[in-house]
């Protein structure tokens, strides 16, 4: 029965990692481990067919729950430190000069570019660069009400 459990478990372990994997354009590894994955997958088939108890697929259950919830949390502590970049759009011109000038002030990289706003108004728009979630909290935490803005993508 514990088998059955850790065979599952790995089973979806690797699904999920190997979709982190497709997303990354590691697709080699990827197919490896959907063919790693087909093989534990009849693995269990054949398990619990000699089994046959409402506990043994409760405990199936159990272990796809755990290995599709374990995996990312794992990756995601592995990752490496992005830099993160806010596109921030202000509602006047003046405001968005001293926008950028106090996240400047404040120790932040900032980027400054002529766009427009909602109402096709000529402004200055800042992009900040976030290093940390905890920078990124106080970007957000600084942007007026009434600024527009969007995390442009992260720089790897």
């Amino acid at each position: 029965m514990i088998e059955v459990f850790l065979l599952k478990l790995l089973d979806v372990m690797l699904g999920t990692v190997k979709n982190a994997f497709f997303v990354r354009n590691k697709h080699f590894l990827a197919s490896l481990l959907t063919a790693i994955s087909t093989f534990t997958y009849f693995l269990i088939i054949v398990k619990i067919l000699q089994i046959n108890s409402f506990f043994s697929i409760a405990l199936v259950s159990l272990a796809a729950f755990l290995g599709s919830y374990i995996p990312p949390i794992i990756m995601h502590k592995l990752e490496k430190a992005k830099v993160w970049v806010f596109d921030i759009t202000p509602n006047s011109d003046e405001k968005g000069r001293e926008f950028a000038d106090n996240m400047r002030n404040k120790g932040f990289s900032v980027v400054t570019y002529k766009g427009y706003n909602k109402n096709k108004e000529c402004v200055l728009c800042t992009k900040v660069f976030s290093k940390s979630k905890i920078h990124s909290k106080l970007i957000k935490k600084n942007i007026p009400k009434g600024f527009n803005w969007h995390i442009v993508s992260a720089i790897e």
